[in-house]
């Protein structure tokens, strides 16, 4: 059993609360600490006098100490600490001298493109295709070479380096770590390279990245010198507020920022290059690879190399590896041809002998450069080497001598043809490279082409190209290259590529281990010197918890180190026992408490391990004791893009288990001698400090990785369909949009299909019923088009671009022209007559628009023409083409536009009639106190104030709102104190919703402000506690809608004892998004109108709900005489196709009429018209009729000649922003038809085949209902698929599914189930069966998607 003791208040619980305590009163005391001569905070973090630059951005310094303009390709930005020019990164550009930045090559060319040239480009011209740089390779090697002077950072850490060579992804390792002796003046110099090569692609983002850090090594050692400066600056203030008066003596620190070496340090170079690593010799043109022809391979040899000493290496630890690779590849000449640099030595592996110690070394020489095909054996005279594997514990350096043997033939020109080297078992041998591979040309090996190449030849590998991503490795075609992006190609958003649907399904098996005995013994010794400096009782911890007074850090730490053991006693039980396995599968359960298990895990190896003897480095004692394992396995999946970078990572990392993890200690402490911070007594002026540092460096000494296996698979079917286009992710695709496919009059009477389809990149494919031999199928449907070509010009004016349903366009007025009636769209007519031209053009008039040219207390800024040029190609469309042309104001400081409208707008309908601009004061009203140390602001980020004034008490309040998109969040302090005074959650929440607080007496004049944030950053969608003549009467937040770890509570109670149902359809709301939703705001509410007021109710009554866009439904009140409701129904002519088993239309024309308060009529029966409509109105149209959703359709013959009575048209651009509103709502508009007229004139003339028809049905998406019904020897479950209410044929997905029947939710085995056009069928006897209910389930993908159960009593 667990044994945990969870009772508030034991001294373990005190002991955390003290914790927090401290390092908040760290936080406040640094961050509120100002200078007593007055200097201000902000004074004091100012940068040192001597930073200051001489010369202006856009310039350098030169020999002679005077300023010069930087010269195109380099530049110097606002805010550089040094007078440099610095060199434009690749990818970028500057034209002009003086330039302060350069400019991006994707954003000059509309593409993606970088630059070849690393010595700064002047000219667009230098910018190119990412695939012209690698297009030709499918990987490259990245090396980098740093200078620093000033310190060493070899000694002692390079071994560290050496360890993580063989465990960095891409065979990323560390070729030289060199020190050498400089003049007095400048000390150590340390030299370091690193070489990556990684797929071509990540190599390029590599260097570019890297060669931005080379351009500005002036602006890092600037940067260095700033750390020191402010690290200094920040030791000094500690030590002033630990000092005696300044407030915080409890620190204790006494710091000397003397000990400190970081000015010492400087960066003289850090340079990358790039090459590319071919398959094959590439071209001449090729800049990054040899020149030779693809065909030419270059001769190869092998020889083996074995020690002179018995001694093994291999096995032993990465870094001895990569020592002895280092020393083959980059250290002195092993083979004449070196000398003669017509050939390459390769380091391919090593293995230790079994029988006699030693260690066998495989290396490989390749012919390179003009005399590569002369290379032969004969001119090799291979000479012995010796590796130096530096010093060992005893002090002894190790010095390892490999002996030449017989050179052999390599695999690249065997008898059949070029092949790679397979040294598996450590003896090598040639064999065929497969499809899918190619011959690595550096170490002769068969490799998997990387993510992102295919390889049908086994020998090179292609690139699919910058814009392309594989599933996995070892592709064997072109087929499996997915596009990945396309934004430069496209004239439109909603082109633009969706993600591949496709995921890497991996398996991570891992088992850190930590041997406790040196973190324990320097844990001994730390409470050996807490013993000298504190008696033992006053390192108890006090029952009433620490204060300031006579006590400081080190105690406390000393008190905390002394009181381990009891704490775990205290916290965990002497007979806590629980396993790892149940605690790591706790915790992936998501179960928290398992927290406290994880700690109770760790705490008793610590207990048991301080009663025993750990001299000797723990021998005497059992290992289990000693050790500490926590085995873990995860599974998942992964996206293409994730994929390709973390399981090359993951899969290096196995050599985890071979590495050394002393080394990291060694080199921490190496960097901290390095900075001046190894002694932290001295850093910190404690007595303790040593203590502390030998426990945190024993416990890296003792960690090891005792297991780390990944594996990872994918499957074709996730990424491909069956036409072999790629999968695209659809599930952020707006439904289908109708008004895209324009229906010829010929085919009204047809039901016109549409679906998002994932086999082609989510696009709206139109279907319908078929015809003649197609009668009984669903056949693709050829929407209507224009027959017209739309002009590229008007008279005065030009074509901005044609709508996707190609009877549509939009036009912008030439320069001095403006759009009569404010209208810029042309329409076609698709019926119309081609002699006399079926495209209605916009017209473009002389502009006589008279704006102001000035604005008092304002400015002007932009017009309609400017604002219109900032919308890129694919966003045009989303221009308002019923737009009258304006200009914009802008207010200046304390005031605001009239009505918050800051256009101009010229009527030119009206005569061109012209509005003034006018700005308005921001009137503060009585009880302003700005003056005083309670300041409300006009302005918040995001937000307004509305009004202020005084509360009870004397303090100080004001209310804000919040600008769209943003969400008025509360002030959590404020909220966190009204509840500890006894408020609830809800009752917090309503009072201070929008408000300021500020209390003169309580907080010297702090005000506390809510706060206007972006929805994601919120995490809520600020329901507002007051709405116009109504409130809300209760909130309701995700706890009060889950219970036991996410399960749902199916019934909400409230205090008054009415019961809030959360049905399926809030249920399907709390999916995984909302767990990211902040626990203390509410997701839904109920509201409640002043007396007087009529409620517009949303589709769930009077509740208001959070949308996870950050928007929200809420109801809304209105005066009573004031009320009016629209009564709708369907009319069909009686189409039972659009009629339900109920006699209930759920399609066919719109007809709507108007009641008033009192349910009288004031409007007779109406159409619709449907201009401007969306899907989203339809759905708020069958809500309104008591179904879910619904969408547009064509009104067919059928309901056209039910139409028999003449109606006018009630309403027309309805439209909806959501799926999920009544018609009233917030969210939706319209205009009635009458006034649309009235202010449009011809262009709202609505005819017969605008009415406004609709389809309505209960599921958006894939559904399946079922209905079971069972007699003696049969089960029938007959099962009907929706889908945005059409039928979906099941029979052929029948493979797909798993069928279950089941007697009392036990499952029935052995059972045969059959299927028919009415679903599922089983001949099975129930005679003899004990049973009352019979269920039947269909499973999906290992998904329950459907049940249904019929019972006896039934």
């Amino acid at each position: 059993s667990s044994g945990i003791n969870a009772e508030y208040g034991t001294p373990t619980d005190k002991m955390l609360k003290s914790v927090l305590l401290v390092t908040v009163g760290l936080i406040l005391s640094v961050k509120g600490q100002a200078d007593d001569n007055g200097t201000s905070e902000e004074d004091y973090w100012d940068l040192p006098d001597d930073s200051d630059r001489k010369c202006s951005p856009g310039q350098g310094l030169n020999n002679a100490n005077r300023c010069y303009d930087c010269p195109a390709g380099t530049y110097n930005f606002e805010g550089s600490l040094v007078d440099v020019c610095f060199v434009c990164p690749l990818g970028h550009f500057s034209t002009e001298s003086g330039s302060t930045s350069c400019h991006s090559c994707t954003d000059a060319t509309g593409k993606p493109s970088t630059t070849k040239n690393p010595g700064g480009s002047s000219s667009v011209d230098d910018c190119v295709e990412y695939d012209d740089v690698i297009g030709t390779f499918n990987r490259a090697t990245v090396s980098l070479n740093i200078l620093v002077v000033g310190k060493d950072f070899c000694t002692d850490i390079e071994d560290m380096l050496y360890e993580l060579s063989h465990v960095f992804p891409f065979d990323g390792h560390l070729t030289k770590c060199d020190v050498f002796g400089l003049e007095e003046t400048e000390g150590t110099m340390t030299e370091m390279n690193f070489k990556i090569s990684p797929p071509a692609k990540i190599a390029w983002q590599i260097y570019e990245m890297t060669h931005f850090v080379h351009v500005h090594v002036q602006e890092l050692n600037g940067y260095v010198q700033l750390g020191s400066h402010f690290a200094e600056l920040l030791m000094n203030l500690l030590n002033e507020v630990s000092a005696e008066g300044g407030g915080s003596e409890w620190l204790g620190f006494d710091m000397n920022p003397d000990v400190l070496q970081i000015k010492d340090i400087e960066v003289r170079e850090f340079s990358p290059t790039f090459k590319g690593i071919c398959s094959y010799l590439a071209d001449d043109e090729d800049s990054f690879c040899e020149s030779g022809g693809e065909d030419f391979l270059p001769p190869d040899f092998l020889i083996n190399f074995s020690t002179a000493d018995p001694t093994q290496y291999c096995n032993s630890e990465n870094s001895e590896i990569s020592k002895i690779r280092n020393r083959i590849e980059y250290g002195e000449p092993i083979f004449e041809c070196q000398r003669q640099s017509n050939c390459e030595v390769r380091f391919v592996g090593c293995v230790d002998g079994e029988s006699v110690e030693s260690t066998h070394v495989t290396v490989r020489i390749v012919g390179v450069g003009s005399q590569a095909s002369s290379l032969s054996s004969d001119s090799f005279d291979p000479s012995s080497f010796t590796v130096d594997f530096g010093y060992y514990a005893n002090g002894d350096r190790l010095m390892g001598t490999f002996n030449p043997g017989e050179v052999t033939n390599g695999c690249l020109h065997g008898e059949d043809g070029p092949q790679g080297l397979n040294y598996g078992a450590g003896e090598p041998t040639c064999e065929k490279c497969p499809a899918g591979s190619f011959i690595n040309r550096c170490s002769g090996q068969c490799e998997l082409c990387p993510y992102g190449t295919w390889g049908d030849d086994g020998i090179h590998c292609n690139s699919c190209g910058w814009h392309f991503d594989t599933p996995f490795t070892g592709m064997t075609s072109a087929d499996y290259c997915i596009e990945s992006s396309n934004w430069w190609k496209i004239d439109d958003w909603d082109d633009e590529l969706r993600r591949s649907t496709g995921r890497t399904e991996f398996q991570l098996n891992l088992t850190p281990t930590m041997n406790m005995c040196g973190a324990i013994t320097a844990k001994k010794e730390l409470d050996d010197k807490c013993s000298e400096m504190f008696s033992s009782s006053r390192l108890e911890w006090p029952e009433e918890g620490i204060d300031q007074e006579g006590w400081n850090l080190e105690r406390f730490i000393c008190s905390a180190s002394s009181q381990v053991t009891e704490a775990y006693s205290q916290s965990c039980g002497e007979d806590w026992n629980s396993s790892w396995d149940e605690i790591f599968n706790g915790l992936m359960d998501g179960d928290w408490d398992y927290l406290l298990e994880a700690a109770c895990f760790v705490g008793k190896h610590v207990k048991e391990l301080e009663g025993e003897d750990t001299s000797s480095d723990c021998t005497n004692v059992d290992i289990n004791v000693v050790e500490m394992s926590m085995p873990a396995e995860f599974q998942g999946a992964m996206d293409m893009m994730t994929a390709s970078l973390v399981a090359p990572l993951l899969d290096e990392m196995e050599n985890l288990v071979n590495t050394d993890f002393s080394s990291l200690a060694d080199a921490a402490m190496a960097m901290m001698g390095n900075l001046g911070m190894d002694d932290v007594n001295d850093l910190l002026g404690w007595k303790i400090g040593n203590n502390v540092r030998d426990i945190v460096v024993a416990a890296d000494r003792g960690f090891r990785v005792s297991r780390f296996e990944f594996s990872a698979d994918w499957n074709a079917d996730d990424f491909f369909c069956e036409n072999g286009n790629a999968k695209r992710d659809c599930r952020n695709v707006r439904e289908c949009d109708y008004s895209m496919c324009r229906v010829y009059e010929r085919d009204q009477d047809k039901e016109i299909f549409c679906k998002v389809d994932e086999c082609n990149n989510c696009a709206f494919s139109f279907y319908a019923q078929g015809e003649g031999e197609e009668a009984e199928e669903v056949v693709p449907y050829e929407c209507a088009s224009c027959k017209d070509e739309f002009r590229s010009t008007i008279p005065n004016g030009r074509l901005r671009g044609v709508y996707k349903n190609n009877v549509e366009a939009s036009y912008m007025c030439n320069e001095g022209y403006v759009p009569y009636d404010c209208e810029s769209r042309a329409v076609c007519d698709i019926e119309g007559d081609a002699e006399e031209g079926r495209i209605d053009y916009p017209i473009c008039v002389v502009d006589q628009c008279e704006y102001p040219d000035m604005v008092e207390n304002g400015y002007l800024w932009g017009d309609w023409r400017s604002d219109a040029e900032k919308w890129s190609k694919q966003d045009w469309k989303y221009m308002d083409d019923y737009q009258c042309p304006y200009i914009n104001f802008y207010c200046n400081d304390g005031y605001m536009p009239e009505d918050w409208n800051n256009k101009v707008e010229c009527d030119v309908r009206e005569d061109y009639r012209v509005r003034e601009p006018v700005c308005e004061h921001e009137e503060d009203g009585e009880g302003e106190h700005d003056d005083g140390p309670c300041h409300f602001p006009e302005f918040i980020p995001g937000g307004y104030k509305v009004y202020h004034s005084d509360l009870e008490g004397g303090h100080q309040g004001a209310w804000y709102m919040c600008y769209e998109p943003f969400v008025m969040t509360p002030n959590k302090d404020m909220m966190w104190g009204h509840m500890n005074d006894g408020a609830d959650a809800s009752q917090a929440y309503k009072d201070l919703y929008n408000l300021a607080f500020c209390s003169e007496d309580a907080t010297s004049g702090i005000a506390y402000f809510p706060e206007c944030k972006h929805p994601e950053e919120a995490k809520h969608c600020g329901l507002p506690n007051y709405i116009d003549h109504g409130h809300a009467a209760e909130f309701m937040f995700k706890k009060d809608m889950m219970e036991n770890g996410g399960e749902y509570d199916d019934n909400m109670t409230e205090d008054d004892g009415e019961k809030v149902e959360m049905d399926e359809w809030m249920k399907d709301k709390m999916d995984k998004d909302w767990d990211m939703m902040d626990d203390m705001m509410p997701i839904a509410a109920r509201y409640e109108c002043e007396e007087g007021y009529v409620m517009r109710r949303t589709m769930k009554d009077q509740m208001g709900w959070c949308r996870k866009d950050g928007s929200y439904e809420i109801p809304y009140c209105v005066p009573r005489e004031e009320y009016f409701d629209v009564k709708l129904q369907l009319q069909n002519g009686g189409d039972k196709k659009m009629t339900d088993k109920e006699g209930r239309a759920f399609g066919g024309v719109v007809l709507s009429m108007t009641l008033d308060a009192e349910g009288r009529v004031l409007t007779d029966w109406q159409y619709g018209c449907n201009d401007g409509s969306n899907n989203n109105a339809a759905g708020a149209i069958c809500r309104t009729l008591g179904f879910m959703h619904g969408a547009h359709i064509p009104v067919s013959k059928k309901m056209a000649k039910s139409l028999t009575e003449e109606r006018e048209f009630g309403w027309t651009h309805f439209s909806c922003d959501y799926d999920d509103t009544l018609t009233h709502s917030n969210h939706c508009k319209g205009m009635l038809y009458e006034d649309a007229m009235e202010e449009m004139g011809m262009k709202a003339k609505c005819f017969g085949f605008d009415m406004m028809a609709v389809k309505c049905f209960q599921n958006a998406v894939f559904n399946i209902d079922i209905n079971v019904s069972f007699g003696r020897k049969k089960i029938m479950c007959n099962a009907k698929a929706l889908k945005k209410g059409n039928q979906i044929d099941l029979r052929s997905m029948v493979e797909e599914m798993d069928v279950k029947f089941m007697l009392d939710e036990e499952e029935i085995e052995e059972i045969e189930v059959q299927s028919n056009k009415k679903g599922f069928f089983s001949k099975f006897d129930l005679r003899k069966k004990e049973f009352e209910c019979v269920t039947c389930e269909i499973h999906m993908g290992g998904h329950l998607v459907a049940s249904g159960t019929a019972c006896k009593e039934d």
